[in-house]
This record gives structure tokens, C-alpha cells and sequence, in this order.
């Protein structure tokens, strides 16, 4: 079992390594804790070149917690009001 594990974590890891970003055509919308980590490059930097338009969401919390009680609920509702409403 444990050698299971190890073969999907080097499998994800070689996966990840050999990826490269394309270019969407569309609006990308990441979401962003408030709290991001200092010295990190902003979001406008690393997606403007993979995507046509932004829409960045900042969220209360930290990349560990936005999606924690009680910041989650900010989040769940920025997602719901940016989904597409079908009839």
C-alpha cells in the first residue's frame, strides 16, 4: 500500500514538472487570500500572460484559510455570483 502512495505522489510530481501553462481566450478569475504570503509575485504578474482578462478575487483569510470557517462563506458567495446562471 504504501508503495501505492509513493508511486502516485512521484507520478503528481513528474506531472507538475512537465507542465506549462497555455493561453485562455477568456477571463480568468482567480481568488486570492488577503493574506498572501510577503515577497510573493502578484497574480496580475504570473496570469496576465496566460489569459486575455483578469477578474482577482481577494478573500479574507490566508492561502490556508480562505477556504476555512468563517472565510469560506465570503468565498462560497464570490463564486456563486460569478457562475453562470442557466434556464
Amino acid at each position: 500500500r504504501l508503495a501505492s502512495v509513493i508511486k502516485v505522489a512521484a507520478s503528481a510530481l513528474t506531472a507538475s514538472a512537465r507542465y506549462r501553462r497555455g493561453f485562455y481566450p477568456g477571463e480568468l478569475t482567480p481568488f486570492s487570500p488577503v493574506a498572501r504570503e510577503p515577497g510573493l509575485p502578484s497574480l496580475q504578474a504570473i496570469w496576465s500572460k496566460h489569459a486575455r482578462a483578469l477578474s482577482i478575487i481577494e478573500t479574507p483569510g490566508t492561502h490556508t484559510t480562505m477556504l476555512s470557517a468563517p472565510n469560506a462563506e465570503f468565498a462560497a458567495a464570490s463564486l456563486t455570483r460569478r457562475l453562470p446562471v442557466y434556464q
